[in-house]
């Protein structure tokens, strides 16, 4: 038991000066200069990123706009086709109902 509180007791005073040794440090002006520099690097690398990940958004948007008119004329030509068959094929009207079905 006297170990472990012992290891303890070690642990906490060893944080302790390192936490000490750190309120120590003064900051500079040109410590803060530095750090904005740093953040304004990294501002402009994520403008970048963020540029490009639009660029890639649009040209997925605009296949995907692409495939939807494909599926609309498609769907519009088979409508067509269809209505145009069935007016053509208007014979079949003609006929009277007991010969439609001894043909089916």
């Amino acid at each position: 038991m006297r170990k472990v509180l012992s290891f303890f007791l070690a642990v906490l005073f060893i944080t302790g000066i390192s936490q000490a040794k750190e309120r120590d440090v003064k900051i500079t002006n040109e410590m803060i200069y530095q750090k904005l520099i740093d953040i304004d690097k990294r501002l402009t690398i994520l403008e970048t990123q963020f540029r490009d990940f639009k660029e890639e958004t649009n040209k997925r948007f605009d296949h995907f706009i692409q495939f939807l008119w494909i599926i609309t004329g498609i769907f519009t030509t088979l409508t067509v086709f269809v209505i145009g068959f069935a007016y053509w094929d208007r014979r079949i009207l003609q006929y009277p109902l007991k010969e439609i079905q001894c043909l089916v």
